[in-house]
């Protein structure tokens, strides 16, 4: 890993801790779906706010279709190499034809039981050195 893309991962990580902390922490979904709040200010899991600190659109994540514009494609790259980096430390198996990276760790995200605590270390612990 090059030094900038460690960098520009810290940062990520870093924003995506305080947009869970600022918006609230979700499972079941990317955005809380109920609420008279507007889209991006409404609480979010895992997924959603690793897309958010990477400046791309709520629920630009969830879809698997890469964005066309450049700036957001490039945004949408660091995302997902950074899901991938995590969900690698959590346990996915990279070689494994299962589940992408993204899907897995929205699906870690959603376990039952799961606390944000857990959450954030995944985001600025262990994971992150």
């Amino acid at each position: 890993m090059t030094a900038a893309t460690l960098a520009a991962h810290n940062t990520l990580r870093r924003d995506a801790a305080a947009t869970l902390r600022q918006l609230g922490w979700i499972q079941g979904d990317y955005i809380k779906k109920r609420g008279f709040l507007p889209r991006h200010v409404r609480p979010v899991c895992m997924v959603e706010a690793i897309g958010r600190a990477a400046g791309l659109p709520p629920a630009a994540l969830g879809r698997a279709k890469r964005p066309s514009d450049p700036d957001m494609a490039e945004k949408w790259d660091t995302a997902q190499d950074l899901i991938g980096e995590i969900s690698t430390f959590l346990g996915r198996n990279p070689q494994s034809a299962g589940l992408t990276p993204r899907a897995w760790l929205t699906n870690w995200n959603d376990r039952k039981g799961r606390a944000l605590d857990e959450v954030l270390a995944a985001l600025e612990g262990e994971a992150s050195q």
